[in-house]
């Protein structure tokens, strides 16, 4: 498929970066499109993380405050959401070193063995983020600090585990809409059907 960029300028460069693009590309009939204009979302790569307690069959999970949904909802209770751990890939960072260090950081827990489950695009009609997700099996003695998030970051992470969130309870909150994150949900159905 050919793509031509006619135009391509900056709108927004700051922790998040906005391209506005004017284009044309290959149509599957083989003629080009006239010229259009689109905005692509820059905010860099990212790494999220299903985390299981072997020991205690519990799904480790945050709860985080998040804007773009309060201003969606208009409800600060419901802008609050049950997550996966996760963070951006750091620059010159591999998506694996990026996992061990926000699980490290979110949650406190030391990892060692990971699985890569998938490399996906969250929103592909605007944003060009990919999310690496993965499975991460910890033990008890693997907690080595209390997590929490980046301080420098304003993170305010409050974590969920061992009585809180059994594997059972996650699969019910996901089908009750008391857990509204995509890469959570698309993480913990794989734990589903994965059958851990």
């Amino acid at each position: 498929m050919k793509v031509k960029i006619l135009n391509r300028e900056r709108i927004c460069d700051n922790f998040f970066k906005v391209d506005e693009i004017t284009l044309q590309h290959e149509k599957f009939d083989g003629t080009m499109t006239e010229p259009m204009i689109r905005l692509n979302f820059d905010r860099g790569d990212s790494v999220a993380a299903v985390v299981y307690n072997y020991e205690t069959d519990s799904v480790i999970l945050t709860r985080q405050f998040r804007l773009p949904v309060y201003l969606r909802l208009n409800n600060a209770d419901k802008a609050v959401l049950t997550e996966v751990a996760a963070g951006m890939i750091d620059k010159g960072e591999m998506p694996k070193d990026a996992i061990i260090r926000e699980v490290r950081e979110e949650l406190g827990y030391e990892i060692v063995d990971i699985r890569l489950l998938f490399k996906f695009f969250l929103s592909p009609g605007g944003c060009s983020e990919s999310i690496h997700l993965f499975f991460v099996e910890v033990f008890s003695n693997d907690k080595v600090a209390s997590g929490g998030g980046r301080i420098e970051e304003n993170e305010d992470i409050k974590i969920c585990e061992i009585t809180e969130i059994r594997r059972r309870d996650v699969f019910a909150m996901v089908e009750q809409g008391e857990i509204m994150d995509a890469k959570t949900i698309i993480g913990l159905q794989w734990l589903k059907e994965s059958g851990k």
